[in-house]
């Protein structure tokens, strides 16, 4: 005789069930997967940003300091 696993209602659950629930887990670990591949590129993004603005602030003051050499 072939036993179902019982779920929390003490009611069997069908093979068929079951099968529905591992793609259900697989999706979810995927939709996990993706969005925290998402945070990671919104992370670097933010990084480049960053970094592009230190990097125009420091052209700036190099720029400045171009100009007081070049006026003495």
């Amino acid at each position: 005789m072939n036993t179902f696993p019982f779920n929390k209602n003490n009611s069997q659950i069908s093979n068929e069930n079951i099968a529905i629930i591992k793609d259900y887990i697989e999706d979810v670990s995927n939709v996990t997967q993706t969005v925290r591949s998402v945070n990671d590129l919104n992370m670097a993004i933010k990084d480049f940003e960053h970094s592009a603005f230190e990097i125009e602030k420091e052209n700036r003051s190099l720029k400045y300091q171009l100009e007081q050499k070049m006026m003495k």
